[in-house]
């Protein structure tokens, strides 16, 4: 049964998301594009990545040895968020919402959102990239990797 939520639709879906966080629920989003079209998909994909941003954030009121590990995936993530979606990459961790956001290359992301996902990443999985991102790529691993070793991957290596 769903909760009562009062009067906001947005505050019922904060809930709503808030309990599946706190309850261990799973949840699946089928936002396909060929289904739904661009702007309705990025729209929807949109309005739950910042649903669950906020009931992430809601936890801060709940102390953190009751805070459940939340493992939100997202697919295309460029397609959801915006420069504030940076934020929640720094705050995300605290409040033990565990991410892990897939993309095709770094050209799809803003500048903050890049600088933000490289500046909060504890670890990355790499595939074979194009010459533009092993440069990135190469400043970002600790260990000296050329960017040759990027973009000459075997496929299905990292």
């Amino acid at each position: 049964m769903a909760p009562s939520c009062g009067t906001s639709w947005a505050r019922c879906e904060q809930m709503r998301s808030t309990i599946m966080m706190d309850n261990r629920r799973i949840f699946i989003a089928n936002l396909a594009k060929g289904k739904l079209g661009d702007e309705k998909a990025n729209l929807l994909g949109s309005i739950l990545t910042t649903q669950f941003q906020l009931a992430a954030l809601s936890r801060a009121d709940m102390r953190e040895e009751r805070r459940h590990d939340f493992f939100l995936h997202v697919d295309e993530f460029h397609n959801f968020t915006t420069d504030s979606f940076a934020g929640i990459l720094a705050e995300a961790r605290k409040y033990r919402l565990c991410l892990t956001l897939s993309h095709q290359y770094t050209g799809q992301l803003s500048e903050d959102v890049r600088k933000a996902v490289f500046g909060n990443v504890a670890s990355m999985v790499v595939f074979r990239v194009g010459y533009e991102d092993a440069e990135i790529l190469e400043q970002e691993f600790p260990t000296p990797l050329m960017r040759v070793s990027f973009s000459t991957c075997p496929n299905s290596r990292c």
